[in-house]
C-alpha cells in the first residue's frame, strides 16, 4: 500500500513571507491569536504518519482539511489511514476527492486504482492506471496495478505487457504475475522463464518461494515435462508442507505416468492438509478406479458427492465406477446417470429448420475425441463413406491436442469446428448458427463431455452415439443410435432415450494402420494355451474372474496374459494378484503387463495370446475388435443391458456369433471348446483378418448408408 513514505513527495516546504515592518522595543508588543497554518499541519501530521502515531497523524489532515477542503495531500495521505481501519469506502472517496481536485497527481492515482482493484472493479482500477503509466512510464508500480486489473479482467495480453514493463523497470516481483498471464496466454516456455527468474529474486526456503515452485511445476506440465513438472512440486512442498496445491498437481502428474500408488500418497498429503478439497478427493477416487479398484471409487465418489452434490465430475465419474461393478443392476447405473446431469436445466426444443426438397440433413457431432482414440477409429468409416447427398457431418470438436487421425477427419468433414475453449452457449450458438438438424454426443459421461451444450438444445433433435454404452440421463437426447442385438425387441432397459436401431450393427471399425502381420497361434510353440485381456482392470469384476477360475482349473497348464496401464503400478498388481488368489487363481498363472510404448507394441502382444477372454458386465469393444484384428477370437457373455452386448454384437457381425455365449456356463464352454482344439483354433487365426474385411464389421459404405437411415428415421420421428 501507499504509506506515508510513499507520500513524502507530496510535501514541500513553503517559503517564509517576507517582514513587513521593523518592531523597536519602544514599541508595545502585541500577541495576536496563533493563526492556523494548513502547511505546518500537514508537515506535522506526516511526521507523525512516519513515527506510526496514527491517530494523531489522522487528527492533523482531518484538521488541513478542515481548514483548506481541497487540500488533496491530505487526502492523499489520510486515505491509507481510513483503509487501515477497514473504512474502504472512505479511502475510495477520500482518493476519488484528491484526483478530481488535482487530476494530475500520481500518489491519489496510484491509490485510487489499487483501492479498486481490492473492491473488485478492475476495469474501473484500469480506466484511472492507464494514464499514469503514459504519464509516467518509468514508474513500476504503475505497470504492476495495470497488469494485475488486466489480468482480472482476463485481458492477459495488456496483464503480460504490463509485468514485462514493470520488471524492465526495476520490480522483480512482476516476474511471478508475467508467469501467470503469460500461461494464461499458452505461452508455457515464456512463462517458465518467467518463473525462475522470479525464484532468482524470491527468498529461499520461504513460502512465497514454495508458490513459485508450484507455478512452475504447473508451467512445465503444460509443456509436458511431467519429470521436471513432478520434482518442482517437490520441491514445493519440501519447502512448504503445507502447499495443499501442489500435492494435488504431483498426483495429477504422477497418475499420468502409471504411478498411480504415488499419485494415492500425494492426493493423501494434499487432503492431510485440506481435508475439504473436492477435486483431489475425487481424483483419488479416480486413481484408484485405474488400480481396478471400483467399489472403493464408488464409496468415494458416494462420499464426495454427498458432501458435495454440485461436484459434477464426481457425478460424471461415479457413473464409470457403476458401469464397471457387477454388483449394480441396470436401473443402479441409469439412476446414477440421470443424477450426474439433474444440475442441467433443459431448454425447450427449437422448432425444425426448413429444408428444401432433397436437401441433406446437417448431422452434428460434438467429441473430444476425434483423434486417435476408439471413437476416433469407429467414426471414421462413417465420415469416409457417407453420402453428402443425405447427410452432411460437421464437428465440434474440443481437441486439446489434435492429431492425424483429426487431420484426417477433418479433410472428411463438411463442417469443422475447434470448439476446445468454447463455452457450452458458445458451441449451441455455433450449432444453431450452423443450422445443425441432428446433433450426436459421442461422450456421455466419459472424459471431456459436453452434455452441458445437449441442455441447451441447439438443435431440434439429439442423440447419443459410442463414446457411452448405457443412458446419458439426460433428457434433452431423444434417441440412442443402436442395433438389434445391443438393444433386443421388448428390451427392458431403462433409459431416458428412445432407441434408434440400424439394419446392420451399430458401428463400424476402421483397422489401425500400425498392426503387424498376425502371429502363429502360440500354443503351437508353447504347448499351453494362453488366455488374454487387454481390457481396463477396473472392468475385471468379480463374475469375471469366477469364470476365468473356472476356465484355468479346467485347463492346468492354461496361462493368462493381462495387459492394462494400471499394472505399471506394483500396488495394483499386488491388488490384483490378491483377488486372483481369492478367486482361485495361482497369480503365478497370470502375467500382469503394463503399458506399452506404441500402438504396434501393444498390437503385438497378441501374437502371444490365443483366445480372449471378454469382460462383464462391461464388455471390451476396441479391445475386441483389435484382438479380432490380430487374428484372435473373443469369448464373450451377453448381458441384459447394452454395455453388456457390444461383444454379441461384434462377434456376430464379425463372423463369430457362436463365441457368445448367453450365461456363464457357456461362457466357459465356449473357452474350453477353443482351447482343447488347438489346430481349429489356429485356422481361425489364419483367416481371420479375410474374414473381418469381407463382415460387416468392417463395411463403411454399409454402415454410412444405415447411419443415414437412421437419422430419417429419427427426422420422422420428430415432428416440425
Amino acid at each position: 500500500g501507499m504509506g506515508a513514505a510513499a507520500t513524502a513527495a507530496l510535501i514541500r516546504r513553503k517559503p517564509s513571507p517576507p517582514h513587513r515592518r521593523r518592531m523597536t522595543s519602544a514599541q508595545p508588543i502585541a500577541l495576536p491569536a496563533q493563526a492556523f497554518d494548513p502547511e505546518a499541519a500537514l508537515r506535522h501530521g506526516f511526521a507523525l504518519h512516519r513515527s506510526g502515531d496514527l491517530a494523531e497523524a489522522e487528527r492533523q489532515y482531518r484538521a488541513v482539511l478542515k481548514a483548506a477542503p481541497h487540500e488533496h495531500r491530505a487526502l492523499t495521505l489520510l486515505a491509507p489511514l481510513l483503509e487501515g481501519q477497514g473504512l474502504i469506502d472512505a479511502a475510495h472517496d477520500a482518493c476519488a476527492t484528491a484526483l478530481r481536485l488535482a487530476p494530475q497527481a500520481p500518489a491519489p492515482r496510484l491509490q485510487l486504482a489499487r483501492l479498486l482493484i481490492g473492491k473488485g472493479d478492475a476495469a474501473g482500477a484500469l480506466a484511472v492506471i492507464r494514464p499514469f503509466t503514459a504519464a509516467m512510464p518509468n514508474e513500476p508500480k504503475g505497470w504492476m496495478l495495470r497488469g494485475r486489473a488486466a489480468a482480472l479482467l482476463n485481458e492477459q495480453d495488456e496483464a503480460a505487457s504490463s509485468f514485462e514493463q514493470a520488471e524492465a523497470k526495476g520490480d522483480p516481483t512482476a516476474a511471478a504475475h508475467l508467469g501467470k498471464a503469460l500461461q494464461a496466454l499458452g505461452r508455457n516456455e515464456a512463462a517458465v522463464a518467467a518463473y525462475r527468474r522470479a525464484l532468482a529474486h524470491a527468498p529461499r526456503h520461504t513460502p512465497g518461494h514454495a508458490t513459485l515452485l508450484g507455478a512452475l511445476g504447473n508451467a512445465l506440465s503444460a509443456l509436458g515435462q511431467r519429470d521436471a513438472a513432478i520434482a518442482s512440486y517437490r520441491d514445493a512442498i519440501a519447502i512448504d508442507p503445507n502447499l495443499h496445491d501442489a500435492y494435488g498437481a504431483l498426483g495429477v502428474e504422477l497418475q499420468a505416468l502409471g504411478q498411480y500408488e504415488a499419485a494415492a500418497t500425494a492426493y493423501l498429503g494434499g487432503l492431510a492438509v485440506a481435508p475439504d478439497r473436492g477435486d483431489v478427493l475425487n481424483n483419488l477416487a479416480s486413481c484408484r478406479l485405474d488400480q481396478g479398484r471400483p467399489r472403493w471409487a464408488q464409496a468415494t465418489y458416494k462420499a464426495l458427492i454427498a458432501r458435495e452434490p454440485g461436484h459434477a465430475t464426481a457425478r460424471r465419474n461415479l457413473c464409470l465406477a457403476t458401469a464397471y461393478d457387477d454388483g449394480n443392476s441396470a436401473e443402479d447405473l441409469a439412476a446414477v446417470c440421470r443424477a450426474a446431469v439433474a444440475d442441467l436445466a433443459i431448454a425447450d426444443r427449437p422448432s425444425k429448420r426448413p429444408r428444401g426438397p432433397g436437401e441433406p440433413l446437417r448431422i452434428g457431432f460434438v467429441s473430444a475425441d476425434l483423434r486417435s482414440h476408439s471413437v476416433g477409429a469407429f467414426v471414421e468409416p462413417l465420415f469416409a463413406h457417407f453420402d453428402p447427398n443425405r447427410i452432411a457431418l460437421h464437428a465440434y470438436a474440443n481437441i486439446a491436442q489434435p492429431d492425424a487421425v483429426t487431420d484426417r477427419l477433418k479433410r472428411l468433414a463438411s463442417g469443422w469446428r475447434d470448439t476446445a475453449a468454447w463455452t457450452a452457449e458458445e458451441t449451441a450458438a455455433a450449432i444453431r448458427a450452423d443450422g445443425i438438424d441432428i446433433l450426436v454426443d459421442l461422450a456421455g459421461h466419459t472424459g471431456d463431455t459436453r452434455l452441458d451444450v445437449f441442455a441447451l438444445r441447439p438443435a431440434a433433435i439429439q442423440a447419443s452415439w459410442l463414446g457411452w454404452p448405457s443412458t446419458t440421463g439426460l433428457a434433452a437426447i431423444d434417441f440412442k443410435l443402436s442395433d438389434a442385438l445391443l438393444t433386443p425387441p421388448g428390451s427392458a432397459e431403462p433409459m431416458v432415450e428412445t432407441p434408434i436401431v440400424l439394419a446392420g450393427p451399430a458401428l463400424c471399425f476402421r483397422p489401425p494402420d500400425d498392426a503387424a502381420a498376425v502371429a502363429p497361434l502360440p500354443a503351437l510353440a508353447n504347448g499351453h494355451v494362453t488366455f488374454g485381456s487387454f481390457n481396463r482392470i477396473a472392468k475385471t469384476s468379480p463374475r469375471t474372474l469366477r469364470l476365468w477360475a473356472e476356465i484355468l482349473t479346467a485347463l492346468p497348464d492354461a496361462r493368462l496374459l493381462l495387459k492394462d496401464n494400471g499394472f505399471r503400478c506394483a500396488a495394483a498388481v499386488a491388488h490384483f494378484e490378491r483377488r486372483l488368489q481369492a478367486a482361485g487363481i495361482d497369480p503365478a498363472r497370470a502375467t500382469l503387463m503394463g503399458s506399452t510404448a506404441t500402438k504396434a507394441e501393444h498390437l503385438a502382444l497378441y501374437g502371444q495370446v490365443d483366445i480372449a477372454l471378454d469382460s462383464m458386465p462391461y464388455n471390451g469393444v476396441t479391445t475386441t475388435c483389435e484382438a479380432l484384428w490380430m487374428g484372435v477370437p473373443t469369448v464373450t457373455l451377453a448381458g441384459g443391458q447394452s454395455l453388456s452386448r457390444y461383444g454379441l454384437t461384434v462377434m456376430t457381425h464379425a463372423g463369430f456369433p457362436d463365441l457368445a455365449a448367453a450365461d456363464g456356463s457357456g461362457y466357459v464352454a465356449q473357452a474350453l471348446a477353443l482351447a482343447r482344439d488347438p489346430q481349429p483354433l489356429a485356422a481361425i487365426r489364419g483367416v481371420m483378418r479375410r474374414r473381418l474385411r469381407q463382415s460387416r464389421l468392417l463395411d463403411g459404405k454399409a454402415f454410412a448408408a444405415d447411419f443415414a437411415d437412421a437419422c430419417a428415421a429419427m427426422d420422422r420421428q420428430i415432428g416440425s
